[in-house]
């Protein structure tokens, strides 16, 4: 970020957001030829209401998308198809542990990718054993499979307000990554998935969460364009100093082992 071409730092940005007048000169400097987009994530990142700042992973996930975006019309890569794969899972929480909050009353909230789409919220925990899960499955429509995020909220109710337990975030990608000393053949691609995050808050571990993801059978069409696209890209990027091109030929790749070996 910059100001009358000088850099801002996060130390001076906060003495100039002390002052209304200075602060006002700063959020509405222009952003130069920067993409609109890029102003919007900032402009996001510094809101009032804290529920509207973008995670870290979504800011890093946005970013992504600014690039991929970029990529594509630097490269001149029109899109294959019109008719666009749209992809839904459905996902449930099957289990909590290590919890310090042991309430009969926690509840998820699932956001997907943006804060501008609406986070959904889990039934009650159900408890047997002491082991507490959310087994009613939550549906989103029109994800990324390999660029989506998933950040997940435990909630304490409470008598006047509810409070955090802790929070995790996953990547989509992650359930669908193969294991290179087992590609030889993985479950179908509408079978269920599983994975285990972490619970933080305050930076301090609170327990994890399973949870188990069922993609739509759109998935198949969804990553064979995929590996189409992002192949003309890396193409069009070999031997160029692009150090997001790695990133596409991984996925790229790991989408190719997908379709090789999965169950139709």
């Amino acid at each position: 970020m910059t100001q009358r071409n000088h850099p801002i730092d996060d130390d001076l940005l906060k003495q100039r957001l002390k002052s209304t007048v200075d602060g006002y000169l700063t959020l509405t400097a222009p952003f130069g030829e920067a993409p609109p987009a890029f102003m919007i994530l900032a402009l996001s990142c510094i809101s009032y209401a804290p529920a509207k700042r973008p995670t870290a992973s979504e800011a890093v996930r946005r970013l992504e998308e600014q690039l991929n975006e970029m990529a594509e019309k630097e490269a001149n890569v029109t899109p294959v198809s019109t008719a666009r794969p749209v992809v839904a899972i459905d996902l449930a929480i099957t289990k909590a542990s290590g919890l310090s909050s042991t309430s009969a009353t926690l509840y998820c909230t699932v956001a997907l990718d943006d804060v501008n789409r609406t986070a959904l919220d889990t039934t009650p925990a159900k408890s047997e054993g002491g082991v507490y899960s959310w087994p009613t499955p939550l549906t989103f429509s029109d994800v990324k499979p390999l660029e989506s995020m998933l950040d997940l909220t435990l909630m304490s109710k409470g008598m006047f307000s509810d409070s955090k337990v802790g929070k995790a975030s996953m990547r989509l990608e992650d359930l669908l990554s193969v294991d290179d000393d087992d590609a030889t053949e993985t479950p179908s691609l509408d079978a269920p998935r599983t994975a285990t995050v972490d619970l933080f808050s305050s930076g301090e571990r609170k327990g994890s969460l399973e949870v188990s993801v069922t993609f739509s059978t759109d998935l198949r069409a969804y990553l064979a364009l995929y590996v189409e696209e992002k192949t003309k890209l890396i193409s069009f990027y070999a031997g160029k100093n692009a150090n997001h091109n790695s990133d596409y030929q991984r996925k790229r790749d790991m989408a190719a082992v997908l379709l090789a070996t999965a169950h139709p």
